[in-house]
């Protein structure tokens, strides 16, 4: 009972579009959001490590900027010692006068009031343990106000006074004092020259180069004494410095950023500016703003146009219901039903409900058109494989379009006292129709029906890859079931079968064979007659799989040979005595035909152990051993056919070597020429060489070709192309070719090669 068509509009509240259209912008919001953290915490870090880079460049273009001036400083203290007053006075103290004293202190009072970094200059003589000063005056060192600065520097510097043509520099504090001193040695220590530097002018030449609001430059000694008037009250703990980033260290949660100057040995410091690493994430954040937005623009159209290309399967499926239901009545929609999907599912339901109807009433017709298609084929009407096709596709029988078919034929007898009734006639019928309908096997369909008024006919219909020797094997068990199933009926059946087809059209041909066969079998209707016929075409079928187990042993499959032989055994052991000895003769026999045929001499046969008589199986069967004795004489059966197999293959391949030895200049000679000469197929000869001499047959011919023209570019003086037309190549470009590709050189390299060499 149907209703209403629902209203497809229904569903915009809950649809899929707008539920998927939301997921893919939240998803993209989401990745906006991830995206701009990210590109922001590397745009930061990038920005943060370009701020760190340029403080510590500030930190050493500072350090350079100091050193330079202390240079300047150092020129100017070693022109002045180099000066005639200052050597006189340290080389010839006992000859100095008081002109020479006032013109060195004159000297030191123009250094402390013509240079703003230096705040006092003094001299000191160890000739005369005399201190000259700015102040203009000149007395021993125990006297004068520099006595403990000069100590200090002559108790901790001793090093710097060694023997040198070259005067030496050292910086040093003194309490909250910067000294800059110069020792002068020619080459003994004869004096030193001191400059004390201004902290307040040296701190302004340290922050000349910082940023208006940048934080202030400390500088400390080696020792971490702070040097500059604003940080000489701390000290820098250099065991500790994890707080600093330096330039081989970049330490992210570090305080301060530290250069070290390799000169001076000061510590150049600065604080990390928080503020600026705030103000960078601020600044950055106002710069990606309009392409987050952008993006943001972007992604929600793509995520419209991404939920649309979705949907549109679901929209194309929805028209298609909303068409297909325009004139009838759907299901009854039910409270479950909230979106497209659950509508599409409602409306699947149904049309699989009325799939699996139409589905059952085929079946019930399915066998109806088989029977129609198999009587015009086996009448001889001219059908169409494209008709043969749709009617096979029309009943769900398509797998078998392309498979084996072949046809039973079987008549009814009935006891010779009683004429059955035509009642009884149609029952007996419709029971050996039901019985064959209860035989099952999945790589067969049955198709049973009565052809003439007697004539019973079956086809049996297997998949393409079904082997005939499975074909045969399926038909016999099934032949054998069918007759065992009508022992205890009032009537018996007689089944004639007719050969394998890989056409359906040629199902006509295995009817009317077996036909013929059902024919002969119920002339033949006597008992004894019967099983005779019966046990003939058994002893036939036992030769015939002996020798397809010869043939997968002569192409090499060993395994699958002896696989075969212990089913085969296996078969006949389960026959009765009297049948055995008369199917394991037959086994032995037709192995036995196909080794001689093979080439195989008696003496080899006996001498292999393939000899046998009728004693020896009797007396195999009397020992219970029978089984053991075929199964030894299959396994060496199969190795002597093998064996031979191979012979054939040496051979075949030494007769063709042979036609090539005389034929080679032959430019026409080929793989079909050299195989129809020795009596084989072409594509057998090919793999007989890649399996014999593991080289295919145009390498070979080339290579012999190539041997026979290197004998002749070698014993003869003939023309070389003229060598390469008798040696077979049909042309002096090809003989070229190949000669090179197998010895490396050309015909006429080659030639000279050898001249070469013999001379």
């Amino acid at each position: 009972m149907g209703m209403k068509r629902p209203v497809i509009h229904g569903f915009q509240k809950k649809s899929i579009f707008w539920k998927t259209f939301f997921m893919i912008s939240i998803m993209s919001i989401a990745t906006i959001l991830i995206f701009g953290i990210f590109i922001n915490q590397l745009m930061v870090s990038s920005q943060r490590s370009r701020i760190h880079d340029l403080s510590l460049m500030q930190l050493r273009q500072t350090s350079k900027d100091v050193e330079m001036r202390l240079d300047v400083l150092e020129e100017s203290m070693e022109q002045t010692l180099w000066s005639n007053d200052f050597v006189t006075l340290m080389v010839n103290p006992v000859g100095r006068n008081s002109n020479v004293n006032y013109r060195v202190a004159s000297a030191l009072a123009g250094y402390a009031s013509g240079n703003s970094l230096i705040h006092k200059a003094w001299f000191y003589v160890p000739a005369l343990d005399e201190i000259y000063s700015s102040s203009g005056s000149y007395m021993s060192i125990d006297s004068s106000s520099e006595r403990r600065s000069t100590m200090y520097y002559l108790e901790n510097y001793e090093v710097n006074r060694a023997g040198s043509d070259e005067c030496s520099r050292v910086v040093y504090c003194f309490g909250d004092r910067v000294i800059q001193a110069v020792d002068f040695c020619v080459p003994n220590f004869i004096g030193v020259l001191f400059f004390e530097l201004d902290t307040d002018q040296l701190n302004l030449i340290v922050q000349e180069n910082l940023d208006d609001g940048s934080a202030a430059i400390q500088v400390y000694d080696a020792q971490g004494n702070g040097i500059l008037p604003a940080g000489s009250d701390k000290k820098l703990d250099l065991r500790v410095l994890s707080s600093y980033m330096t330039d081989s260290e970049d330490k992210k949660d570090a305080e301060y950023y530290l250069y070290t100057s390799d000169i001076l040995g000061w510590h150049f410091v600065r604080n990390v500016d928080a503020e600026s690493n705030s103000a960078s994430w601020n600044s950055i954040m106002s710069l990606m703003l309009p392409f987050l937005l952008i993006y943001f623009i972007v992604s929600q159209v793509f995520s419209m146009y991404i939920t649309s290309s979705v949907y549109r399967p679901i929209s194309r499926l929805m028209q298609i219901a909303d068409r297909s239901y325009r004139s009838g009545t759907v299901p009854a929609v039910s409270g479950d039903v909230h979106n497209e999907v659950d509508y599409l599912e409602l409306i699947y339901t149904d049309t699989l409900d009325q799939n699996i109807q139409h589905h059952r009433l085929m079946e019930a017709v399915s066998n109806d058109l088989m029977e129609q298609l198999f009587r015009s084929l086996l009448t001889g009407k001219t059908l169409t494989m494209d008709y043969i096709n749709r009617t096979m596709e029309g009943t769900g029988n398509r797998s078998l379009i392309a498979g084996r078919y072949i046809a039973m034929a079987g008549v009814m007898v009935t006891p010779e006292d009683r004429e059955p009734t035509v009642v009884e006639t149609g029952l007996y019928q419709r029971s050996v129709i039901g019985l064959i309908s209860q035989i099952k096997d999945d790589s067969c369909e049955l198709y049973p029906f009565y052809i003439e008024k007697d004539i019973l006919v079956i086809i049996c219909c297997f998949h393409g890859e079904t082997s005939a020797l499975q074909v045969k094997q399926t038909v016999k068990n099934f032949e054998d079931t069918l007759l065992a199933k009508t022992k205890t009926m009032p009537y018996q059946v007689i089944i004639g079968r007719g050969k394998v087809y890989n056409e359906i059209t040629s199902l006509r041909h295995s009817y009317q064979e077996a036909l013929a066969d059902v024919r002969y079998r119920r002339y033949m209707e006597s008992e004894e007659n019967r099983n005779s016929s019966a046990g003939e075409f058994d002893r036939k079928y036992y030769e015939e799989r002996a020798h397809q187990m010869a043939e997968l042993a002569e192409k090499g499959s060993r395994e699958e040979a002896m696989e075969m032989a212990g089913a085969l055994v296996d078969e006949v052991m389960n026959c009765s005595k009297e049948k055995r000895l008369d199917y394991c003769e037959k086994i032995l026999d037709a192995l036995l035909e196909k080794i001689i045929t093979g080439g195989g001499a008696n003496t080899e046969l006996k001498s292999m152990g393939l000899s046998h008589s009728s004693e020896e199986l009797q007396q195999a069967l009397a020992a219970g051993q029978l089984k053991t004795y075929m199964v030894n004489f299959c396994d060496k059966a199969i190795r002597a056919v093998q064996s031979g197999s191979k012979k054939n293959r040496y051979k075949y391949v030494n007769d063709a070597k042979e036609y090539i030895e005389t034929h080679y200049s032959d430019g026409n000679l080929s793989l079909n020429h050299v195989s129809d000469a020795i009596g084989i197929s072409a594509p057998y000869l090919s793999g007989l060489f890649n399996e014999v001499i593991k080289e295919n047959f145009n390498s070979y011919l080339n290579s012999y070709r190539v041997k026979q023209a290197k004998q002749f570019l070698e014993e003869t003086s003939q023309n070389i192309a003229e060598i390469g037309y008798k040696c077979g190549f049909n042309s002096a470009q090809s003989f070229s070719r190949v000669f090179k590709k197998y010895t490396g050189y050309t015909p006429g390299q080659y030639r000279e090669w050898k001249k070469g060499q013999q001379s």
